[in-house]
């Protein structure tokens, strides 16, 4: 009776197989990832398309001409899209796949990826967040394999 009392949530409530802290967190993280790349692409790229050549110039940075800032303007649309895909796939996941009660071996491995990615690119925001999701998603699944196995007895 006390172990079905603290699996269902006991005194506090909450219920340890639902998945809404997850998905809050999943959600908003990847609603950030999005305005970042909006922001990345659209304002970023469009800025150092204009000022970037006279700065660059300036400061003796620019060896190649014009050919070394559209290449640098190119690199960041790129990571700007990369960005906005991981933070729609984000989203989608955390609307979509995170269902109470489920376990899913692929959103570990996503959530892994996308942690190590934001450390590799330095965003610290989207480390912090995506760490934490993970560090949830997987201290859950005990939860879920406690509740499942207290209705098999």
């Amino acid at each position: 009776m006390i172990r079905a009392q603290s699996v269902s949530g006991g005194a506090s409530g909450v219920d340890p197989v639902r998945r809404t802290v997850e998905r809050a967190i999943l959600g908003c993280i990847g609603a950030y990832n999005v305005f970042m790349a909006s922001v990345t692409v659209f304002v970023y790229t469009n800025w150092f398309r204009g000022r970037s050549y006279s700065i660059l110039e300036s400061r003796g940075l620019l060896k190649q001409g014009a050919g070394d800032v559209s290449s640098v303007v190119y690199v960041a649309e790129i990571y700007g899209f990369v960005i906005a895909l991981i933070g729609v796939v984000s989203i989608v996941i955390a609307c979509r796949a995170m269902r109470p009660g489920s376990v899913s071996r692929a959103i570990i491995v996503y959530l892994s990826l996308v942690t190590l990615f934001s450390l590799g690119t330095a965003d610290w925001i989207g480390l912090i967040g995506y760490s934490i999701c993970l560090t949830i998603y997987c201290a859950r699944i005990k939860a879920i394999r406690m509740s499942t196995a207290g209705r098999d007895r």
